[in-house]
């Protein structure tokens, strides 16, 4: 990283025990799809919280951790990215058995991290960007950067890079070229971004449910409709970018079929809001959110049930270990 490296430290990790329960109102949750083995998954929170899950099976990491984790990415079968506050990264390389911490500063909030599927890694946070071109060995930060930045999304080689602002701006990045604004701000936040593996397509998310599209590589973003007034936290682009995925506030979920026709409809949250999104080709998808609320679908989430995770912090992040597109 410019100015010095972030300090690092190797923490190892226990598992622990939860359990998870899922439910539909007393009704049996429609049947999984034949999917093959069961996915990797891990979920990250506020108080450090980590959760890692295997099915209907869940543990959790004794992180020893103050700081609230904001999201998580993975990469392949091994590596796994997470960031919070206070400047903290952590990584692993052997599926979760080590995690090594690095702390970028107090005064940098990390938002957002994305992973190229080799070796580039984007995080993005309160009036910073950063990039490695090696899996973290070493970082760089992008001058110039003043927007408070909420989420990141990066093509499959990890060459640009798409950041959504607090302030409703996007910035475009290009690996060691720097940046330029690609949306001006207005002033309602974005807090959600997705871009298709070669970067043709783009959707952010955010307050109010604005929702806005670029479909010439990120030069350009026009608004598209979403029929919701309630604030959107994430969204997922599907890899050929002709459907889009997002949840929200209250449980919300919006569908977009057609890259512009919005389908809006409630998961059963119990009025908690959703803040994380995971979506994979195989039609599931899983959201988690306030106070531990976690819902499932098998159908691209057309319908959902109801996880509770066994833990009532506030979960930020989601993703699993896996090979090849995830939505």
């Amino acid at each position: 990283m410019n100015g010095g490296a972030p300090m690092r430290r190797l923490v190892c990790l226990v598992s622990l025990a939860w359990s998870l329960v899922a439910c539909n109102g007393g009704e049996d949750p429609p049947p999984r799809r034949d999917t093959g083995p069961t996915p990797m998954m891990w979920l990250v929170g506020t108080e450090g919280t980590m959760l890692r899950s295997a099915g209907d099976e869940i543990s959790g990491y004794p992180l020893s951790l103050e700081s609230d984790l904001r999201a998580i990415v993975c990469r392949g079968l091994m590596d796994a990215f997470a960031v919070g506050d206070g400047g903290v990264l952590l990584t692993t390389f052997d599926g979760g058995i080590e995690w090594s911490r690095e702390d970028f500063g107090p005064e940098v909030d990390l938002a957002s991290v994305a992973a190229a599927h080799r070796d580039v890694v984007w995080l993005v946070g309160d009036g910073a960007a950063f990039f490695s071109a090696d899996s973290g060995a070493n970082w760089q930060a992008v001058e110039g950067v003043e927007e408070d930045l909420t989420a990141v999304a990066t093509t499959d080689d990890g060459l640009v890079a798409f950041a959504a602002a607090r302030s409703g701006a996007i910035l475009r990045f290009e690996l060691r070229r720097g940046f330029e604004p690609v949306r001006a701000a207005d002033g309602r936040a974005l807090l959600g971004i997705s871009a298709s593996p070669l970067g043709e397509s783009i959707i952010a998310v955010g307050e109010g449910g604005i929702a806005t599209r670029s479909d010439d590589w990120g030069y350009r973003f026009s608004d598209v409709a979403s029929d919701t007034g309630d604030n959107l936290r994430a969204v997922r682009l599907r890899s050929d970018g002709a459907a889009a995925i997002a949840v929200g506030d209250g449980g919300v979920v919006v569908r977009w079929g057609d890259a512009t026709h919005p389908e809006v409809d409630y998961a059963p949250t119990l009025g908690r809001s959703l803040a994380a999104l995971h979506a994979s080709a195989s039609g599931s998808v899983v959201a988690v959110g306030d106070e531990g609320v976690g819902v499932e679908s098998w159908d691209f989430g057309a319908t959902f049930v109801t996880k509770e995770l066994g833990v009532s912090v506030d979960l930020t992040g989601i993703d699993d270990l896996h090979v090849g597109e995830h939505y």
